[in-house]
């Protein structure tokens, strides 16, 4: 298991960067094309380079740019490269990475306001019990954790958004492991860190996984991403 999560600079510009279309494959350039928000395309940009630096980093790489295969579900993944499994998500200032040989899941998540319409909604009796016996401070740091373990359980699943989120519980915030439509999920354990304050993240990942902590995540910035491929790390 491997996890890169890479921050891009607040004044990072679209404009500023260098022509990127050689790296990125067709799949990205057209979805990255269809997105409004700027800050939505260089969080896409970004995604595709942190998975290519990561397959570099492994010795995994072969060649740009890379090609991908899609499940029934929609989950892309690698035809040239079987047996690994890979997993992306960006949030704010993040992009994160998770490469795995087991199938895996990865999730984070910008710190938002919590509402008890949304846990009612999309949490287990139990989850929302927990949530009320905390402090309002830390209910809110909880309410995004859970989340992230929520969406990364759902994203090793494979299966999309058929699932929904509240057949997935964490009773005692995680302690006792994943429920799924209540029976106990030995097969998957989750591992959660925060990359800063604001931030939660959470890895899904098998149980056949080697022991994980927080010390064996990288942390990298944009211009370690673009000086890998010959590019400015700063850009202007």
């Amino acid at each position: 298991m491997r996890i890169f999560v890479l921050k891009l600079p607040p004044d990072l510009r679209e404009e500023s960067l260098p022509d990127l279309r050689r790296l990125l494959s067709p799949d990205r350039i057209e979805k990255t094309g269809k997105l409004r928000g700027k800050k939505d395309r260089l969080r896409s940009y970004f995604a595709e380079l942190l998975l290519l630096y990561g397959l570099c980093s492994e010795g995994i790489l072969k060649n740009t740019p890379l090609v991908f295969g899609y499940s029934s579900f929609k989950k892309p993944y690698l035809p040239e490269y079987p047996g690994v499994f890979f997993n992306l998500s960006h949030s704010g200032d993040y992009v994160a990475l998770a490469l795995s040989s087991f199938e895996v899941g990865i999730d984070i998540e910008h710190m938002r306001e919590h509402t008890d319409r949304i846990a009612q909604r999309f949490y287990s009796p139990e989850e929302n019990e927990y949530l009320s016996s905390l402090p309002e401070k830390e209910r809110k740091r909880e309410f995004i954790r859970l989340w992230t373990m929520k969406e990364s359980y759902l994203k090793a699943l494979g299966e999309g958004l058929g699932i929904p989120l509240c057949d997935i519980a964490f009773p005692e915030g995680g302690r006792k492991g994943p429920v799924f439509r209540g029976k106990p999920d030995p097969e998957r354990r989750l591992f959660t860190f925060s990359p800063e304050e604001g931030y939660e993240a959470a890895v899904c990942m098998s149980a056949g996984e080697a022991p994980f902590d927080e010390g064996s995540i990288r942390f990298l910035q944009a211009g370690e991403v673009l000086e890998k491929w010959g590019f400015s790390p700063n850009p202007s």
